[in-house]
């Protein structure tokens, strides 16, 4: 693939709830089919988000109230959203390879670079070290385009396919979130896995000991990650942010929205 000659680029310096990202994310696969766009954003409270697929009160006797919930547009498990920073790429389907799995390492391929200028020992996995399909958990299945850190995924992603573009999305965990999903998910869910399961399959970019950096380690990982897309998609302009329909938006988010 060539070098894209404009990429656009949101710099999201305010946060929005779970559902409203969710929502801006399928607001622009739906509005924007020809253009590259990528964005790099945070959540305004502590978050879940479901794969469109899940059925939430398969998943969850209940969520506490401080934690906001949502669907996605896309497929896969359920996702925490917590001191971390999440990507979304939106990119047309006749600039990617089509098989799955590949456009996945293609897409993911920037994010890696990117944490590995930080960390030399985070590594782009070619096998698939956990299988687990009953799991209900992103982190606990470990696919091939997982991004590890010494054997633990630090990087959970998913996909929507429309005729025209595709969209991939997905949480990095730089610093180790406060919800442990371990604790929410039904027990019948859970009887597969110890937490000594999750804490060995699911880990962070960095330990707490950095979270007095937290702000500089992030804006450093967004610039990064801004550098390795604009060398596989050429130079970025700003998206115009005004051009967005809020109101489409907030409606998009009404739905993608879960309350248990």
């Amino acid at each position: 693939m060539g070098v894209f000659e404009k990429m656009l680029y949101i710099d999201q310096d305010f946060t929005y709830s779970s559902s409203q990202n969710m929502a801006l994310d399928s607001y622009l696969i739906e509005k924007i089919e020809d253009q590259v766009i990528l964005r790099i954003y945070e959540f305004s409270r502590p978050s879940i988000t479901l794969g469109f697929a899940m059925k939430p009160k398969d998943v969850f006797e209940s969520i506490p109230d401080h934690i906001d919930c949502s669907k996605r547009v896309t497929g896969g498990k359920a996702l925490t959203h917590d001191q971390g920073l999440t990507y979304s790429i939106h990119i047309p389907r006749s600039m990617i390879a089509e098989g799955l799995q590949e456009s996945y390492k293609i897409l993911s391929q920037p994010i890696y670079d990117a944490l590995f200028e930080l960390n030399p020992d985070v590594k782009f996995t070619e096998d698939q070290l956990f299988n687990d399909r009953q799991n209900p958990i992103c982190f606990m299945e470990h696919k091939v385009e997982t991004i590890t850190l010494n054997g633990a995924k630090i990087v959970g992603s998913a996909q929507k396919r429309t005729k025209n573009c595709i969209l991939q999305h997905g949480e990095i965990n730089v610093f180790p979130s406060n919800i442990d999903l371990s604790k929410l998910i039904k027990t019948k869910n859970s009887q597969n896995f110890s937490n000594t399961d999750y804490t060995k399959r699911c880990s962070s970019l960095m330990d707490r000991a950095h979270d007095k950096d937290s702000k500089e380690i992030k804006k450093r990982i967004k610039q990064l990650i801004l550098k390795n897309f604009e060398k596989k998609y050429g130079k970025s302009t700003p998206y115009p942010i005004k051009s967005l329909d809020q109101n489409a938006i907030d409606f998009l988010a009404k739905k993608l929205k879960i309350n248990l």
